[in-house]
């Protein structure tokens, strides 16, 4: 019987985790390039929003 080690186990785990997050990962680096650039929305941006939020949760 082949012994698998419990740090080959984790590695494989971790793999498969970012192969089925993958594009998580990649939109909030999308996001945190944005972010370095100084690209946010403003606070009348933000505001309409919430409006927005606020008037459709009724």
């Amino acid at each position: 019987m082949h012994c698998i080690s419990k740090s080959y186990l984790a590695a494989e785990a971790i793999r498969e985790y970012v192969a089925n997050n993958e594009w998580q990962i990649a939109e909030i680096g999308a996001a945190l390039r944005e972010a370095d650039a100084g690209d946010f929305a403003s606070d009348e941006e933000v505001a309409g929003v919430a409006k927005k939020w606020k008037t459709n949760a009724r």
